[in-house]
């Protein structure tokens, strides 16, 4: 692979990332969100937009 194929490829990643962001409102860092672990039940929260 070239450095420019690796450069588009990089690019083309990153385009297509913030466009799932713009279209589902964000992402989440981590498959699942378990919030109080301490509970059986797991706690999902959106977040906070600054």
């Amino acid at each position: 692979m070239t450095r420019e194929n690796f450069y588009q490829e990089l690019r083309i990643e990153f385009e297509e990332t913030i466009e799932s962001i713009k279209a589902y409102g964000g992402f989440y860092i981590g498959r699942y969100e378990t919030g109080n672990i301490s509970t059986n039940e797991p706690v999902v929260k959106k977040a906070i937009q600054i």
